[in-house]
């Protein structure tokens, strides 16, 4: 049991997958810039480009200025979101300090990192199952050599002298006197 507590650590998505903390950075950056600008332009294809080469890659960017055609949308053409399970992608909008009817809006891929969290569990699951298995056989090794075996032994001794109580006190007796002789013996090599 202590093994897995002390080993769980090793098996936690954080420990080989670095969180991203430039979702919501992007966002921010371009709802303080005039998207309509060249400046502004630029620096929503800065965004696509940086956020698209993350472990979690960017694959929509949705931006809606206004009722109007003021809007800007980016879709990684690679990806369908369609076919990506819940977990396997990520919805960040922005809603502080977003002016009413404004959207800003972007989907990430976090499939490499599901992969990463499913693989560690199925390593985990396998560790739980070993340890248990060889608890459970070290368990009844313990029980079998100190429990079951003495009680053999103390049965085959009481049929014994069941049968014939003088033979098996003679035995006794040179069971006894083996064991001491061996004794002598380490004893004096010793």
């Amino acid at each position: 049991m202590l093994s897995i507590i002390f080993t769980s650590p090793f098996f936690t998505v954080t420990n080989y997958v670095e969180e991203p903390n430039s979702y919501n950075y992007g966002l921010d950056t371009l709802l303080f810039v005039d998207i309509k600008s060249e400046v502004g332009k630029k620096v929503f294809n800065e965004i696509i480009k940086r956020q698209s080469q993350l472990e979690t890659p960017l694959i929509e960017l949705l931006i809606k200025l206004d009722e109007g055609e003021n809007l800007f949308r980016w879709k990684d053409e690679k990806v369908d979101i369609k076919d990506l399970r819940e977990s396997e992608f990520e919805i960040t909008q922005l809603t502080d300090g977003v002016p009413k009817g404004q959207i800003f809006l972007a989907v990430y891929d976090l499939r490499p990192t599901v992969y990463i969290q499913a693989t560690l569990g199925l390593v985990t699951t396998f560790m739980i199952c070993f340890v248990l298995g060889a608890g459970t056989m070290i368990f009844s090794k313990f029980t079998n050599d100190l429990v079951v075996l003495p009680i053999e032994s103390m049965i085959k001794t009481v049929q014994a002298i069941t049968k014939d109580p003088l033979k098996a006190a003679h035995d006794e007796e040179e069971k006894l006197l083996l064991e001491e002789l061996a004794q002598k013996r380490e004893y004096e090599e010793g």
